[in-house]
């Protein structure tokens, strides 16, 4: 069995002003409770918190995070969960190449259809591909060929965040402002 790769996210939250400012990490995904332990850890005067940023260990995702709804991180963090180790190398590829996601809807997309895509870890050239007399088209990555499926177009359906995961409740439209981004 192969080891399951790390992909993380972590949001932190922060309450209050100036001297009187705390803040805390909420690792995702986190369930509506577990926000709101985290929110009454910090804010004790019931001013309201707000997302300060984010950490991500996820090929992709750093360059539309901070434009994304909480609950839709949160969402695409519980379905990264899922994910085996050829699926995550399949992530890896798609990060260096030309099929990138641009939303992260679409990344969710994928974690519901990952057999929409096809990573051959040994090829890594021409001569390979058409080597194994296939009629193949796609893009070559560190990581092997990667090939999407023809018709494929990876755009997202309408995929509900789960309730247990949609922590927009009550919090206010604060949370999903355009945020700083901390992504390694």
């Amino acid at each position: 069995m192969k080891p399951k790769l790390p992909l993380y996210i972590a949001v932190q939250l922060e309450a209050g002003f100036d001297e009187d400012r705390r803040r805390i990490w909420l690792p995702l995904p986190a369930t509506k409770k577990q926000f709101e332990t985290a929110k009454k850890a910090i804010d004790n005067h019931c001013s309201g918190v707000i997302l300060h940023r984010f950490v991500c260990k996820v090929p992709c995702v750093g360059q539309f995070i901070g434009k994304s709804p909480l609950s839709k991180i949160n969402h695409l963090a519980s379905r990264l969960k899922t994910l085996d180790y050829e699926q995550v190398l399949k992530i890896c590829a798609i990060s260096e190449s030309n099929l990138l996601f641009d939303t992260v809807e679409e990344m969710i997309e994928f974690t519901y259809n990952t057999k929409k895509y096809t990573l051959s870890p040994d090829y890594f050239n021409m001569e390979a591909v058409w080597s194994d007399a296939s009629d193949k088209s796609g893009e070559f990555t560190s990581l092997g060929y990667l090939m999407r499926e023809a018709g494929y177009d990876g755009k997202p359906k309408d995929r509900r965040v789960p309730a247990s995961l949609d922590l927009r409740g009550g919090f206010g439209e604060e949370l999903y402002e355009e945020l700083e981004t901390d992504c390694v």
